[in-house]
């Protein structure tokens, strides 16, 4: 029994350290960046805008450096693009509505200067840079954020969707980093950003009013799924990237090469 208890923590860890996929198997992992306000500015420098994309960065829940960067500034409401996953099978991205789209800071990096070279780590950090910019919605004025996401052909797959918000309008007092966020039609999830720059570390928002910076649906099916979100009143917070990972068996390589060397060390014991 206790042999199946310890088999079971190590599949569970191998998916939170990355896993490793099946052969052929299909991952998705998508970063939603914007460069701010000032366009005409430090945003047009490429340096700038290396530090919410994630090209040669390695980051996400699911830990990859095979990222796909959608500058949402691009895109109108109503509007799709289509990315590549990394086994080459390409689907969907529409944007359904928005506020708009920015980066934590409108005029300045994440880290307050306005010079990448300043805090370099932590600026080229892939967790930092996914949890940047972001596609806003707000409860205010009716703004809600809406994306779908269609032409996908796995039959069953785990969807993680990274969330952050502005720093100018975090909200505060008890509803600073409030947000919402529903699924195919489904409940609506409170949640709360911790407060500060974005991390370098991810969180689990498990239960609706928990403070985290993710949100992870299981067992999704069909060809497509859509969610909306929006910060609380004028709060600006939104989708920041999300991943699609096919299930079942996305960690079976790595689960059952650490299960056996993990029970082979158990037997030489006894």
């Amino acid at each position: 029994m206790k042999t199946k208890r310890m088999l079971g923590a190590v599949l569970g860890a191998a998916f939170l350290l990355g896993g490793v996929l099946q052969a052929g198997a299909e991952l998705f992992s998508v970063n939603l960046w914007s460069p701010g306000r000032n366009w005409a500015e430090e945003w047009q420098q490429e340096s700038w805008r290396d530090t919410v994309r994630m090209a040669g960065k390695t980051g996400g829940v699911w830990e990859t450096d095979d990222w796909t960067d959608i500058d949402v500034s691009t895109i109108a409401a109503g509007n799709s693009t289509t990315f590549t996953g990394s086994e080459g099978t390409t689907a969907t991205f529409t944007i359904d509505a928005e506020r708009n789209q920015s980066p934590y800071n409108w005029t300045t990096l994440r880290d307050g200067t306005t010079d990448p070279t300043e805090n370099e780590a932590y600026m080229a950090d892939g967790n930092a840079t996914l949890l940047d910019a972001k596609l806003v919605g707000t409860e205010r004025d009716n703004l809600v954020g809406g994306i779908t996401v269609s032409g996908l052909t796995m039959d069953t797959y785990d969807v993680i969707i990274y969330l952050s918000m502005n720093s100018a309008q975090f909200g505060g007092g008890g509803n600073a980093g409030r947000g919402f966020i529903s699924f195919n039609g489904g409940d609506t999830t409170e949640w709360f950003i911790p407060s500060g720059q974005p991390p370098t570390t991810f969180t689990e928002i498990v239960n609706s009013g928990d403070t985290g910076n993710y949100i992870m649906y299981k067992g999704v099916t069909g060809s497509s799924f859509s969610a909306e979100f929006y910060g609380h009143d004028f709060n600006h917070g939104g989708i920041a990237g999300f991943q699609i990972i096919p299930e079942p068996g996305t960690v079976t390589v790595l689960g059952i090469g650490l299960g056996a060397l993990l029970l082979r060390r158990r037997l030489r014991k006894r």
